[in-house]
């Protein structure tokens, strides 16, 4: 008999579970090691094998799950991130849609942004809607720029620039030019740009995933992977926000711009709600698997 073991850190607890092949659980909840996460599920697993007599050759997979990098960014804990934006974008992290989840509560405050406004830099730059250079990248801007960030003491780097989904010859540049700060100064760029995904939090591993889930559901032919980047709806992009990855458009069909579950006019489609609720157990059983 096999076991699928499955790990959940989070900031307090690591909770740790078996599931053997006729749906048997086998539990444990310890303390987690925040000095060393790793040790926690050592210890735990460790323990759980001695009391279920199991070893590590019952083990056919292992399923990892955390908490610990969404805390971080809950509390603020993260690395100290700067932000190079086109001239004139630099407050829109804190502008965001201005969306006020409570309308009528004149005490409720604004949470706190993910890059403070002296760590989001602007360059002069600008490209089009359509792809097209209207302000060329200056590079010794860019240079001057980056050099006060790591005045700051910054430990990461978000770049995020106007419409450079439609042509991202600027932020390409801009790459090039903090490797070759970093090569100078005896340190090490890792870069990696993914297009279409928010600058500050990537999620395309979940994307990716509920795609996965939803062609099961719906069949490959109803489910659109390649639509082009959109601002999308101000209710969308709230959620989105709260849970990256984890929304998908369902409604009448005719492609993915008019698949809309809740669209901003507030046109609720009662119809394919079921769908809806069909997809999310079926993403619920994808994630944690029941035999």
């Amino acid at each position: 008999m096999s076991y699928s073991l499955g790990i959940d850190i989070g900031g307090t607890f690591t909770d740790i579970v078996f599931l053997d092949d006729d749906g048997r659980v086998h539990t444990k909840k310890v303390s987690s090691s925040v000095d060393d996460y790793a040790r926690a599920i050592v210890e735990g697993v460790r323990e759980l094998f001695r009391e279920t007599s199991l070893a590590g050759d019952d083990v056919s997979e292992v399923l990892h799950g955390t908490t610990v990098a969404s805390n971080a960014i809950l509390e603020l804990q993260g690395a100290r991130t700067g932000l190079i934006t086109t001239r004139g974008f630099r407050d829109v992290l804190e502008i965001r849609r201005l969306r006020m989840p409570r309308l009528y509560d004149i005490a409720w405050e604004k949470p706190v942004p993910l890059v403070e406004r002296y760590l989001r830099r602007e360059v002069s730059e600008r490209i089009d809607a359509q792809g097209e250079i209207k302000i060329p990248l200056d590079p010794a801007e860019v240079e001057g720029v980056l050099a006060g960030l790591l005045a700051e003491g910054i430990e990461a780097l978000a770049v995020c620039l106007l419409n450079s989904y439609a042509n991202p010859v600027h932020e390409a540049r801009i790459k090039e030019i903090v490797t070759g700060v970093s090569k100078a100064m005896g340190g090490r760029a890792d870069i990696t740009y993914k297009r279409g995904y928010p600058s500050t939090i990537n999620s395309e591993r979940e994307a990716a995933f509920a795609a996965q889930v939803g062609e099961r559901v719906f069949g490959k032919a109803n489910v659109f992977t390649d639509a082009e980047p959109t601002m999308g709806g101000e209710d969308f992009s709230f959620m989105l926000q709260a849970r990256p990855g984890a929304y998908v458009f369902l409604g009448q069909g005719g492609g993915p711009n008019n698949c809309f579950l809740h669209n901003p006019a507030y046109d609720f489609n009662d119809d394919v709600i079921p769908l809806g609720a069909g997809y999310l157990a079926a993403l619920v059983e994808a994630s944690l698997p029941l035999k």
